[in-house]
């Protein structure tokens, strides 16, 4: 496929907002049991979001914590702990926050990686 016919392809996708362009060249594809919050939930795409920014990660903070089961609440944003600063991303009805720390330790969970009980409250109060 030429490159001038995939951005005409996905600037019509967009338009429609069955695309979503994230960061530079990476784009997420808007299934349509998802139009209604005009993603799909992010959890099915940091992983893929943060090999492309090529940076190291893990899900922490009250995130992780609802992950955990620990979370009476629904949290309104994922947050994500990283070694560089980024700006946040809105992602249909979602919003990725992205928080700064130089020394991170996170372990998979499932295809995502979370922070482990002991580092979260490290996190949160510490």
């Amino acid at each position: 496929m030429y490159r001038y016919c995939f951005l005409d392809a996905a600037e019509k996708l967009q338009k429609r907002d069955r695309l979503l362009n994230l960061r530079h060249g990476f784009y997420v594809i808007a299934p349509p049991h998802y139009l209604n919050f005009g993603s799909p939930p992010p959890a099915s795409f940091i992983d893929d979001l943060m090999r492309h920014a090529n940076r190291p990660y893990y899900v922490g903070l009250l995130k992780a914590a609802e992950l955990h089961g620990a979370s009476h609440q629904a949290v309104m944003e994922f947050q994500v702990v990283t070694n560089r600063q980024m700006r946040e991303v809105r992602a249909g009805r979602s919003k990725i926050a992205f928080y700064f720390r130089e020394r991170y330790a996170g372990h998979r969970l499932g295809n995502r990686r979370a922070q482990d009980r002991y580092g979260l409250g490290e996190d949160l109060f510490g």
